[in-house]
């Protein structure tokens, strides 16, 4: 493949992904009908996934929901610290768990302490606390974040960058797991 990186970001200003609109889920009477979308949207993540082509989330404004979710499947997240940068996961407000993936990739990411808390919560993370608990790996400017995700993708495909990896668990979170 020619295809030696990815970066994922948005055209939207001030938006990465705000996920599915909450709404229009609670509005079908048949919740079975939305598992074939869960199941493709899933199936699309594994098969990025095992293409072994490093994936990078550049993240401006709201990663929510299904938007985190997305930005989870990546080997690299970063994000800007506009005001309007948030992470988090506000369908469980609502009742629903996530839904692609989140339940494994998060704790995986952020240990189960962190994971759990947002997964029950459905609090916003801001981008100081996320590069603090390793949800992202890097905080830039607004204006900065194009030129490095796409540097941070080519680092990654040559190895001069190495993939974000979990944060070390602390004593609480190894005990938890």
């Amino acid at each position: 493949s020619n295809v030696k990186s990815v970066v994922f970001t948005s055209a939207k200003k001030n938006g990465f992904i705000a996920g599915a609109d909450i709404f229009d889920i609670t509005g079908v009477e048949d919740k079975s009908t939305l598992v074939p979308i869960i199941e493709e949207a899933l199936l699309f993540f594994l098969h990025m996934k095992s293409k072994n082509v490093p994936l990078v989330a550049a993240i401006n404004g709201p990663a929510l929901g299904g938007g985190l979710e997305w930005a989870l499947w990546c080997d690299y997240r970063i994000c800007t610290d506009a005001s309007s940068t948030k992470m988090g996961l506000p369908e469980v407000k609502l009742g629903f768990l996530p839904g692609f993936g989140g339940t494994q990739n998060l704790p995986a990411l952020v240990g189960v302490q962190g994971g759990m808390d947002m997964m029950l919560t459905g609090k916003d993370i801001r981008p100081a606390k996320a590069k603090k608990m390793g949800l992202v790996d890097l905080v830039v400017a607004p204006q900065s974040l194009e030129k490095v995700a796409v540097e941070t993708a080519e680092g990654l495909a040559n190895d001069t960058v190495k993939k974000s990896r979990p944060k070390k668990k602390s004593l609480m979170n190894r005990f938890i797991e």
